[in-house]
């Protein structure tokens, strides 16, 4: 096997040090995006909502997949998440208590669980969320580790 020339070595260099700032600013902007998925909320109405009326407000608030926890409680995928909607929801009548809802806020708690409904206004968490991302992220990580490689086997003994 020959030696690499040190302008070839430089090149590998080069291409290792632009894997590793892919690696970091992809790793960055997949931990900072958010679920593309609606989040899962749990909402208590109040004892006597009749079934009609509770499946017209989850309709109003855009609470999807719904399923019974206990007595009152239902959990949901809840798809609008503006702030002016989701203090509606908590602060209408029918509704006796919310879990994974920021009250003061009208935002979603960073602890909620992620639904089964995809945010159409995500597309871009979508893409980061997904396996193209993925081997877009493994092929820079893997790069990173080819190079380093072969430079450490075409080392030159007199450096």
């Amino acid at each position: 096997m020959r030696m690499l020339t040190s302008g070839e070595r430089a090149k590998v260099r080069a291409l290792t040090m632009i894997s590793l700032v892919m690696v970091v600013a992809a790793a960055a902007v997949r931990a900072t995006a958010p679920s593309p998925f609606a989040p899962r909320v749990h909402v208590r109405w109040h004892a006597g909502v009749e079934n009609d009326r509770r499946a017209d407000l989850e309709r109003r608030f855009s609470l999807l997949n719904g399923v019974r926890r206990e007595d009152d409680t239902w959990e949901y995928d809840l798809a609008d998440l503006a702030p002016a909607s989701v203090t509606a929801l908590v602060e209408h009548p029918d509704v006796a208590d919310t879990h994974y809802i920021e009250r003061e806020t009208g935002g979603i708690s960073a602890d909620a669980p992620a639904g089964t409904i995809r945010l159409r206004d995500r597309r871009l968490a979508a893409f980061v969320h997904s396996w193209f991302f993925d081997w877009f992220l493994l092929f820079c990580a893997s790069s990173i580790v080819v190079s380093g490689v072969w430079l450490a086997s075409n080392a030159d003994p007199r450096d």
